[in-house]
């Protein structure tokens, strides 16, 4: 997190009403530290104008109504189906879109939509992928649909949306806002100083925050007294409160938020900093405490407890505010706070509150405020149930003013339930009581109940009737103390021994070390877990990161485990004592046991335990020959040069490994002389100055030519993806080598094209080949000098048409000879659509023997040239045909090309016969009425229906007396009859009376 109210160093800052809107929920985005390996798709805004812009800030620099801006807003309508580029890859959908604003300072994003299955993830960050944000899931939805991203530094952003293959609700994501930064926020330091005029002297808060002493928060002038707003150095840092313990004694206890915590030694706590009036913006700063003793710090519920310096005194009439510790769900919920250090302030939360988890920390959530909201610097404050006890203190959120109305956006506190079994409890029950529920001191207190006993620690004055609470000190000087909190190893020679500890609890590990564990290092450190197992169970546990810890000599299990199942991505373990020396390292790919992926674990051992563990690498210093596990512990320190006339000679190594070397001539040990080597000859081409050593590289004039000299040449060539274009020539000779190659393309593209996608192969008279650029493909040749991050400019990166140039040096490729010289193009993006590659250029180092011929150079055209070394771009393409068997016209499989217009025979220009062998069927061809698809339409229609006529016994097409004859053949006929008019099965009377109706007709 690094922008809502858990940053609390930003807390003097005025954001943009929307900029404390998100809660990063962990991971990485996909290949980080490496480049992306999939091209991505950029949308660009202009540079602004910044001389207007100062201009303008000018004028509301002393405007404490005018917030203090340092970007400007561009309204956009980019989502997952208009923008950006989708791939799939180990079984996630990827969605990628580059936001590009020329001379930004940082970029930020307003999402209106914002809704995201299980499994979906937002990341956020810099196109050379040093910084990210994320990610943002389905935790991050709020009912109002959208979310805000914060700044991320720099003029070019891209935002990475991942999801599994085969949802049946995809992620929905709109982006409407584009934030362009044009100042930096870390001189808003200074503008303040010279604001505080009209502002308050530690911040100024939005305007839809209520001053506490508004009508509002007329029932709430108790519990105010207990908040108090904390000031380090120059900044606003947070809220918190003053709150009561068991002892009902004044001990000036605070709570705030785990998140605030730097060095509460060194902050201020201002008490009673707020307006008189409902309207006022500055308040009394004369009730501050300087310093106090951190006690409790737990982010599993963002709690901190402190205890203050010094007791407030009397005359500041504070409160030392009750708690709920019961965990009870409250009715409603109202917070106490100085947003962006201003002057307390009060929201109303009338709903209940609900339980939730955030960040690893127990919390209450708030939907959204009714009235008021909180923002940075509120940080810490109070959240009071109904009956105005403490349920927890803040720990992030999103809400904040929209101007004058408040953002309807969430906020969320950390519970105090949570933060009672942490160790507040051994602080605000001293008595052991074991009362969950406690009202303020003094104004909630019953004075007339208490500890009456004159020797107790607790005892009250006050107090008529005694209530059962009288506690003594205990041995650490704790009133009802279990002697705890001055307990632990006293023994010096433990490896968990505390200086600070004055009773002995047994707890000493005599027989052991101090061990530090470090894990990490991988890609997705995010996923890994591990735990460190004794015979006895855990002794520790945890994630990524750095640990140290007690632990007493014997074997031991490191287990291993990664959540999403796929190792451990390049992350390792090393496990090693105090003065550094490594005691076991491994990973979980390579895990002794285990699956090596999900789960694996380690035996290791510490101190003269043996578990069978040691070096098992035979050529190791520290090879251990009875170790049937490596620990990963081999150690190759003693191995290297031992002569010591040798350049390489290591005073510490006993045994020699063959790599002792002697200085070259240049002084480079173990060198070949290739740094001071070079051509030495003035009358050469390439001569070196700087050269002490001839390496024989030389190259001198040609006679002819002298040093200098060059070719033309260039091509059309229109290219989908790993299509490369025919080849242009050129006569010519080296002299002695082709040098730089100036090229300037004429691009014309489409979709996500670049001009970067295109290679060229240049190929000399003695065959030898060159290749350079492509994005993630190009052909292959004795050479290649890299695709288009080092050969092409920045901007062949961009999508746009048009004039582009660059200057390529081929001096490394050693083309040489005399003769033709080739080049062709190539379109080397794999899956890149059709584009045009307009391309002329100039091969220095080559001299030209001849006039250029101009000419056709494709192959496939009509006009080809054979003897043309450039293409005039004058190609022409015949007509193809296709094979008319049937002669109806119309031929189905292409025949060939004629140039002239003329066909030969069996031939047409006519294509989509669907029947080539039947002259009655070709496209728009009359129906036969014999039941087949005459025009090739693909559904017969009403005239190419095949006419069934039962009459026409004969088949002859006519129904006449030769039909009557053949019936009365077979009158009476009462099976397998050829005769049978009716279909019945006989030939009767019935069959000839059919026949006879239809007489004289055709069928």
């Amino acid at each position: 997190m690094n922008h809502i109210k858990t940053l609390a160093a930003c807390a003097a800052l005025l954001l943009p009403t929307w900029a404390l809107g998100q809660i990063e929920q962990g991971g990485k985005p996909l290949h980080w530290g490496k480049p992306i390996p999939e091209k991505v798709v950029w949308k660009t805004f202009s540079a602004l104008d910044i001389a207007q812009l100062e201009a303008e800030d000018k004028v509301t620099a002393t405007m404490k109504d005018a917030p203090w801006r340092f970007d400007i807003e561009h309204e956009v309508d980019f989502n997952l189906k208009n923008s950006g580029s989708w791939i799939e890859e180990h079984g996630l959908r990827v969605w990628r879109l580059g936001i590009h604003a020329e001379g930004a300072t940082s970029l930020s994003f307003y999402l209106e939509e914002f809704q995201i299955p299980v499994g979906g993830e937002l990341f956020v960050y810099n196109s050379d992928r040093t910084n990210f944000k994320g990610a943002f899931n389905h935790l991050s939805m709020k009912d109002w649909g959208g979310l805000a991203l914060s700044l991320m530094e720099g003029d070019e952003v891209i935002l990475e949306y991942r999801e599994p293959v085969g949802l049946n609700n995809p992620g929905q994501i709109a982006i409407s806002q584009v934030v362009q930064g044009y100042r930096s926020l870390l001189q808003r330091e200074a503008q303040l100083d010279a604001a505080k005029s009209v502002a308050g002297p530690f911040g100024n808060s939005g305007a839809c925050n209520i001053n506490v002493n508004c009508p509002e928060g007329a029932d709430w002038q108790v519990e105010k007294k207990a908040v108090a707003l904390i000031v380090n150095g120059g900044f606003a840092a947070c809220t918190g409160s003053l709150v009561n313990n068991t002892a009902n004694d004044g001990t000036p206890y605070f709570l705030t938020a785990n998140h605030c915590l730097g060095n509460p030694n060194t902050w201020t706590y201002y008490f009673n900093h707020e307006s008189s009036t409902c309207s006022g913006s500055t308040g009394p700063t004369d009730n501050s405490i300087s310093g106090g003793a951190l006690l409790v710090a737990d982010g599993a519920s963002d709690v901190a407890l402190i205890e203050l310096s010094s007791t407030p005194p009397s005359s500041w009439e504070v409160e030392y505010a009750g708690w709920d510790a019961s965990g009870a769900t409250p009715d409603n919920a109202t917070g106490i706070h100085h947003p962006s250090g201003d002057v307390k302030k009060i929201c109303f939360e009338e709903d209940s509150p609900y339980t939730s988890s955030t960040g690893g920390a127990a919390v209450w959530w708030i939907d959204a405020w009714e009235l008021g909201v909180t923002e940075p610097g509120s940080s810490g404050s109070p959240l009071f149930d109904q009956n105005h006890r403490i349920i927890g203190q803040l720990y992030g959120g999103a809400a904040a003013c929209s101007g004058s109305v408040n953002n309807g956006a969430y906020d969320f506190y950390g519970r105090f339930d949570v933060s009672w079994g942490l160790g507040v409890s051994q602080y605000l029950d001293p008595t052991n009581s074991g009362a969950t529920v406690l009202d303020g001191y003094p104004t909630g207190f019953n004075t007339d109940e208490g500890c009456t006993d004159p020797t107790a620690c607790n005892y009250s004055p006050l107090a008529i009737i005694d209530n059962g609470t009288c506690a003594e000190n205990d041995a650490c000087g704790v009133c009802g103390g279990d002697n705890s909190s001055c307990g632990g190893c006293t023994n010096p020679e433990a490896c968990n021994y505390d200086a600070d500890a004055t009773i002995e609890d047994g707890t000493c590990i005599l027989s052991g070390f101090a061990l530090t564990i470090l894990v990490g290092g991988g890609s997705w450190d995010s996923e890994i877990g591990w735990a460190l197992e004794s015979s006895d169970g855990i002794v520790v546990q945890g994630n990524a990161g750095s640990f140290t810890e007690c632990v007493a000599q014997g074997c031991y299990t490191f287990s291993m485990t990664d959540t999403y199942g796929d190792g451990w991505n390049g992350a390792t373990y090393t496990l090693t004592d105090a003065d550094g020396n490594v005691l076991a390292s491994g990973d979980l790919d390579s895990a002794q046991d285990g699956d090596g992926a999900t789960v694996g674990s380690d035996l290791v051992q510490f101190g003269d335990s043996d578990c069978g563990l040691g070096c098992t690498d035979p050529t190791a210093c520290n090879y251990d020959e009875g170790a049937s596990l490596d620990n990963g512990t081999c150690n190759f320190d003693c191995i290297g040069c031992t002569d010591s006339e040798a350049c390489n000679y290591d005073e510490t190594a006993t045994e020699d490994d063959g790599s002792c070397a002697e200085n070259d001539d240049c002084g480079i040990c173990g060198g070949d002389n290739s740094s001071c080597g070079g051509c030495t000859n003035p009358e050469a081409c390439n001569y070196d100055l700087t050269a002490i050593l001839d390496d024989g590289s030389c190259l001198f004039p040609d006679p002819a030519f002298g040093c200098d000299c060059s070719s033309e040449g260039g091509l059309v060539a229109v290219l989908s993806g790993t299509q490369e274009s025919e080849a242009t020539s050129l006569i010519g000779a080296g002299n002695p080598v082709a040098g730089v190659m100036d090229i300037t393309l004429n691009f014309t593209g489409q979709g996500s094209a670049w001009p970067g996608d295109m290679a060229i192969t240049v190929i000399s008279p003695e065959g030898q080949c060159v290749v350079f650029g492509g994005y993630n493909d190009a052909p292959t040749c004795d050479a290649n000098l890299g695709n288009y991050t080092t050969v092409w400019p920045d901007e062949w990166t961009g999508t746009a048409s048009g004039t582009y140039t660059a200057a390529v040096d081929l001096t490394s490729a050693g083309l040489s000879g005399d003769g033709t010289w080739s080049v062709s193009v190539y379109n080397g993006w794999t899956s890149g659509p059709e584009v045009t590659y307009d391309l002329s250029f100039t091969l220095n180092g080559v001299c030209q023997l001849g006039d250029p011929v101009p000419g056709c150079l494709d192959s496939t055209a009509c006009n080809y040239d054979e003897m043309a070394t450039t293409d005039d771009g004058s190609c022409e393409y015949g007509q193809t045909y296709f094979l008319d068997s049937d002669g109806d016209g119309y031929g189905s499989v292409e025949s060939g090309v004629s140039c002239n217009g003329v066909l030969p025979g069996n031939a047409s220009f006519q294509s989509g016969d669907c029947n080539d062998a039947n002259s009655t069927v070709y496209p728009g061809a009359p129906g036969t009425a014999v039941g087949i698809d005459n025009d090739c339409s693909g559904t017969l229609e009403a005239d190419e229906e095949e006419v069934v006529c039962p009459e026409d016994v004969n088949g002859d097409g006519v129904i006449s007396v030769a039909d009557i004859l053949a019936v009365l053949a077979e009158f009476g006929c009462i099976t397998g009859c050829e005769a049978d008019v009716d279909g019945d099965g006989n030939v009767i009377v019935s069959d000839l009376l059919l026949l006879l109706s239809a007489f004289g007709q055709d069928c």
